[in-house]
């Protein structure tokens, strides 16, 4: 049987990461994707907040309560 090469830290390097849940299991998060409606919410939202005093809890305050958003996911969507 012929040797396994050796590994090359490099390689792992160019993979992107995921940061893990905020749970213990050490599940990797899922990517969120905004549906439309709410992507329109938050675009109408930062109009109604201004771009300079758009901060991700005063956008969070404009929008309707949705169980899904939370800071971070708006603070992400920001950028």
């Amino acid at each position: 049987r012929p040797p396994e090469p050796e590994k090359n830290l490099s390689d792992d390097c160019s993979k992107p990461r995921r940061k893990k849940a905020a749970g213990a299991d050490g599940r990797w998060s899922k990517r969120f994707a905004w549906p439309d409606e709410l992507h329109r919410d938050f675009v109408s939202a930062v109009f109604d907040v201004g771009l300079k005093h758009s901060s991700p809890s005063a956008v969070l305050e404009q929008m309707p309560t949705h169980e899904q958003i939370t800071t971070e996911r708006i603070k992400s969507h920001l950028q």
